[in-house]
């Protein structure tokens, strides 16, 4: 179940909504928030910041193409550091559920 942030923080605009969870992405039973969810209650533009790094994860790579292809209807954004071991699978996957719901 996702912990809502609330008081201010990436929320205090109105309209935008944002949880947090721990999804023990890596695996290894872990019990801190390593994911969270942003969104907003109507399109809006989104811009991100990602590493310069020669080595990339995936999700990185695939939200980098979605943003250059579409920053301007964006509902939600999900984002955890520790993907990477899922690769473009896992990013892909999650992209999917988010469209259709």
């Amino acid at each position: 179940m996702f912990t809502q942030i609330k008081d201010g923080g990436i929320t205090a605009p109105l309209g935008f909504r944002a949880a947090a969870v721990c999804g023990d992405v890596k695996g290894k039973g872990g019990t801190k928030n390593d994911m969270a969810l942003v969104v907003s209650d109507s399109p809006c533009t989104a811009a991100a910041l990602f590493t310069e790094n020669v080595v990339k994860a995936a999700p990185v790579i695939y939200d980098s193409a979605i943003l250059n292809a579409n920053s301007t209807n964006i509902s939600a954004i999900l984002a955890t550091p520790a993907q990477a071991h899922r690769g473009l699978k896992y990013a892909k996957h999650y992209q999917k559920k988010r469209q259709s719901s």
